[in-house]
C-alpha cells in the first residue's frame, strides 16, 4: 500500500519538477539555441515529485554530434538500469559546438547547459560521459553511494597530508570525481598535469614486483576527462576555467591543441601545485626524473593571478569503484557470477582470489525488476538478482565498476558487448516501462531525474541539449539487431590474387566458352 505524502512536502517537490521544466524552457528561449517545449509526461512528473520531498535533482549528460551505435549502446545501458533520461549535448552541433571537428565542443557544451540552470540547482549532481565509448553495468543508486564514499576518502587524505586546520583555511576539497588514466595524455613533460599528479592510492605492488615499471602494470593516476560526477556549481566553474585556459594557452601548432582533456587535466595540475607549494616549504618542486633534461628549463608553472583560483575540489577514481577505465587493462578486467558463497576469480594464470557481492550491488534493484513489476518475463527471471548475472571486475583492485570507459582499442566496444549481463534480455528490458522513481542510496540520500521521462516515451529517448525529445526508434532503430543480437565483424575480403592466377582463371573461362560451343 502506497502511503500518501505530506501536503508540505508534495508542494515542495512538485514546486521542484514545475520550477525545473518552466526555468530550463525559459533560458532556452532567451539564449541562441533553439526554442522547444518539453514534451513531458506531468503525470508521471507528478508520480516522481510525490516521493521526493527532500531531494536534489541529477543529470547525466553526453556529448554527442549524431547518433552512432555506440551512443545508442550507452542509451540502453542507461535506460535498463534506470538512469535519468540522457541528455546529448552539442547534438547536431556546428561550428564551435561541432564534437566531431573539435574535442573543445565538450567544453563549450557543457557550460551552455550549466547556463541553463536556475539557482536551486546549484547543489544537483552531474554525470558528464564520453558519447561514444561508456557503458553503464551497474545502477545510479551504486554509482551514488561509492561517489560519497570516494569523495569522503578523498577529504580524509586531504586532512591527513596537511591538517585540518590548513585545509580549511586553503579551502581544499574534494567534489568532482575524474575517473583514472595510466598515462599523461597528451605527452608533453613541459605539463605539471604529466609529473606532479598525487601517487595512486593502490599499494606500491598492486601489479607485483613489475608495479610502475611499465605501461602495462602502472597504477593509473592521471585525469581522464571522459568520466565526471559533481555538482553543478563546481563543474560551471571548472569548465568557465577550462575555457579560461585554452584561450591563454592555446598553441595551434600544438598536436593536443583541441584536447579538452589536456585543459582539464591542466587546471587540475595547478589544483595540485598550489596545494604543494601552500605550506611554504615547498616552494619550489623538483622535477622528477622522468622529465627529459631539454625541457626543464621550460616547464610550464601557473602564473600568480592563477594560483588565486586553482583549487577546483578535483580528484581521482584511482581505484575505479565508479569508472573503469579500459586501456592497458585488457587482462585484469574479467567477468564472473556470484551465485555462490564465495566465487573465485582469475587474476592470471597463476593467482586467484575469492570475491564475495560488494552489499552495495547485492542491495540495490533487482536487474529485472522492470519485467517482474510490469508483467515481463518467465518467472525463473523474476528470481533472478545481482548474484546471477556476470559482473565486469577490475582484478587488480577488486571493484565491480557501474561505468565501464573504453579508452585504446575501441574493437573492445564490440567484442566486450555480449558480455554485458543485460544483453540477453537487452530488447524485453528496453521495452518495459521506464522505472521513474526517486533514486536512493544505500545511505538513504534521495536524487530525482532532473529531466522527466518524455510523454509516451519508451526507455532509451533521450534529450537534445535545445530542448528536444529524440525518440528511440529514430535514434537507434537502425542499429537494434547489433544491439540486441550481438555485432559480427564483417566477412573477410579475398585475397589478392597471385601473379600468374588471374591469366589461369581467363584461360579457363574461355575455354570453358569454347566447349560449351562445341557441346551445341
Amino acid at each position: 500500500m502506497l502511503s500518501m505524502p505530506r501536503p508540505r512536502a508534495l508542494f515542495v517537490a512538485v514546486g521542484f519538477v514545475f520550477i525545473t521544466l518552466i526555468t530550463f524552457y525559459s533560458s532556452l528561449s532567451g539564449s541562441s539555441v533553439s526554442q522547444r517545449t518539453f514534451d513531458v509526461d506531468l503525470e508521471v512528473a507528478l508520480d516522481v515529485a510525490q516521493e521526493s520531498s527532500n531531494t536534489r535533482g541529477f543529470h547525466l549528460l553526453t556529448t554527442a554530434t549524431g547518433n552512432d551505435l555506440n551512443v545508442c549502446r550507452l542509451l540502453l545501458s542507461a535506460a535498463v538500469l534506470s538512469y535519468p533520461p540522457t541528455v546529448l549535448l552539442a547534438w547536431k552541433g556546428e561550428g564551435d559546438f561541432d564534437a566531431a571537428e573539435t574535442h573543445l565542443a565538450k567544453v563549450r557544451a557543457p557550460l551552455r547547459y550549466f547556463d541553463t540552470l536556475p539557482k536551486s540547482s546549484e547543489d544537483d549532481l552531474v554525470l558528464l560521459i564520453d558519447g561514444y565509448d561508456v557503458i553503464f553495468q551497474l545502477g545510479p543508486d551504486v554509482l551514488l553511494q561509492r561517489y560519497h564514499e570516494v569523495v569522503k576518502a578523498s577529504n580524509e587524505r586531504l586532512e591527513g597530508q596537511f591538517g585540518a586546520e590548513h585545509v580549511k583555511k586553503h579551502n581544499m576539497y574534494t567534489t568532482i570525481l575524474f575517473g583514472p588514466d595510466v598515462l599523461c595524455y597528451p605527452v608533453d613533460f613541459r605539463r605539471p598535469a604529466c609529473w606532479i599528479v598525487p601517487e595512486s592510492t593502490l599499494p606500491r605492488n598492486a601489479f607485483g614486483s613489475e608495479t610502475d615499471k611499465n605501461d602495462e602494470h602502472r597504477r593509473p593516476r592521471w585525469l581522464n576527462s571522459g568520466t565526471m560526477l559533481g555538482p553543478v556549481k563546481d563543474l560551471r566553474r571548472l569548465f568557465e576555467a577550462t575555457m579560461d585556459k585554452v584561450n591563454q594557452t592555446w598553441d595551434p601548432e600544438f598536436y593536443g591543441r583541441n584536447s579538452d582533456q589536456m585543459y582539464l587535466a591542466d587546471i587540475w595540475a595547478d589544483q595540485e601545485f598550489v596545494r604543494m607549494t601552500s605550506t611554504g616549504q615547498n616552494a619550489t618542486i623538483p622535477l622528477p626524473d622522468q622529465v627529459p633534461d631539454e625541457v626543464k628549463p621550460d616547464v610550464f608553472t601557473p602564473a600568480p593571478e592563477v594560483r588565486e583560483k586553482a583549487e577546483q575540489h578535483i580528484g581521482i577514481d584511482y581505484e575505479s569503484r565508479m569508472f573503469q577505465t579500459v586501456a592497458l587493462f585488457y587482462d585484469i578486467l574479467q567477468w564472473a557470477t556470484f551465485d555462490r558463497p564465495r566465487t573465485f576469480v582469475t587474476k592470471d594464470e597463476i593467482h586467484q582470489f575469492s570475491l564475495k557481492l560488494p552489499k552495495d550491488v547485492e542491495q540495490s534493484k533487482a536487474p529485472y525488476r522492470a519485467l517482474d513489476q510490469w508483467g515481463w518475463g518467465n518467472a525463473w527471471l523474476k528470481r533472478r538478482s545481482w548474484k546471477d548475472v556476470p559482473l565486469g571486475i577490475n582484478t587488480v583492485t577488486k571493484n565491480m565498476f557501474p561505468i565501464i570507459h573504453f579508452t585504446g582499442l575501441k574493437n573492445y566496444r564490440d567484442e566486450w558487448w555480449d558480455r554485458m549481463w543485460f544483453f540477453p534480455h537487452a530488447e524485453k528490458l528496453l521495452k518495459a516501462k521506464p522505472d521513474r522513481t526517486v533514486i536512493t542510496t544505500l545511505d538513504g540520500d534521495d536524487w530525482v531525474p532532473y529531466l522527466p521521462y518524455g510523454k509516451q516515451s519508451a526507455r532509451g529517448d533521450a534529450w537534445a541539449d535545445q530542448g528536444e525529445l529524440l525518440n528511440w526508434d529514430a535514434l537507434c532503430g537502425e542499429h537494434e539487431s547489433a544491439l540486441y543480437n550481438g555485432w559480427r565483424p564483417p566477412p573477410p575480403e579475398p585475397e589478392p590474387e597471385k601473379e600468374g592466377q588471374q591469366e589461369k582463371h581467363e584461360e579457363e573461362k574461355k575455354d570453358g566458352k569454347q566447349d560449351g560451343k562445341q557441346d551445341e
